[in-house]
C-alpha cells in the first residue's frame, strides 16, 4: 500500500490586504508572485493572517500588480499582513528525495 504525505510546496510572506473585492472564498494575488511561488489559478491555499493569528483556506485568482484582495473580511482587516502557503502530495517513499530536490519555494512580497 502506498501512502502520500502533504508537504509545503511554497510560501508567500509579507503580503498586505489592500482590497475586499475578490469573489467570495477567493484571494486575488499579483500574478508575478503566483508565478514565482508556483501557485496556479484555482489552487486551494491556506491563508494565515499574521496580524490576528487567524487562518483559513481560499482559492486563488489572478490579481493585478500589487493586488491582494479577499472575498470576505470575516477574519481580516485592510492592512493586515498575510502569509500564503501552498501544498502538494508526495508519495511517502519519495519524501526525502522530494525535499532535497524541491525545497519549498519562499517568496517575499517585496522581492517580486
Amino acid at each position: 500500500m502506498k501512502f502520500e504525505r502533504v508537504m509545503v510546496k511554497s510560501k508567500i510572506t509579507n503580503l498586505q490586504i489592500n482590497d475586499f473585492g475578490a469573489e467570495y472564498g477567493s484571494i486575488k494575488i499579483d500574478s508575478a508572485l503566483l508565478q514565482k511561488a508556483s501557485i496556479a489559478i484555482g489552487e486551494i491555499v491556506k491563508v494565515y493572517n499574521n496580524s490576528t493569528s487567524e487562518y483559513f483556506e481560499a482559492f486563488v485568482t489572478q490579481g493585478k500588480p500589487n493586488e491582494v484582495s479577499l472575498g470576505c473580511g470575516k477574519y481580516t482587516e485592510l492592512g493586515n499582513e498575510l502569509t500564503i502557503i501552498s501544498y502538494m502530495n508526495v508519495e511517502d517513499d519519495s519524501v526525502n528525495d522530494w525535499y532535497d530536490l524541491m525545497f519549498p519555494i519562499k517568496v517575499i512580497a517585496e522581492d517580486k
